[in-house]
């Protein structure tokens, strides 16, 4: 199901594999103006896929591992609408059904 591929990818595997690796230095900035930030849309796009991949690939086989204290997850959830010139990406309002499931696992 999709809980479990989601509690695969982003259980505690992604904190012990990833933390090691240095993050880039941050430094305060303006966000991009919706006109600027098309310039960069497709190297997001590939990258932010690129990235997903990389944790599949890494953590993808993970069972179980059981959320712990402090764990913080995100989440988005979508849905695919056939569309005329190929599928259509839209919000799916099933968080607070999703959030059940997971309470409920607990």
């Amino acid at each position: 199901s999709f809980l479990a591929l989601y509690r695969n990818l982003l259980g505690r595997c992604f904190a012990a594999r990833f933390v090691t690796r240095a993050m880039g230095f941050l430094h305060e900035s303006e966000p991009m103006s919706w006109e600027q930030s098309k310039s960069v849309l497709k190297y997001v796009r590939e990258h932010g896929i690129e990235q997903f991949l990389s944790v599949l690939r890494t953590c993808g086989a993970t069972n179980g591992d059981p959320f712990k204290w402090g764990d913080e997850v995100e989440h988005q959830v979508f849905r695919l609408i056939p569309g005329a010139t190929g599928p259509e990406v839209v919000a799916a309002l099933r968080s607070p059904e999703i959030l059940a499931e997971l309470r409920e696992k607990e």
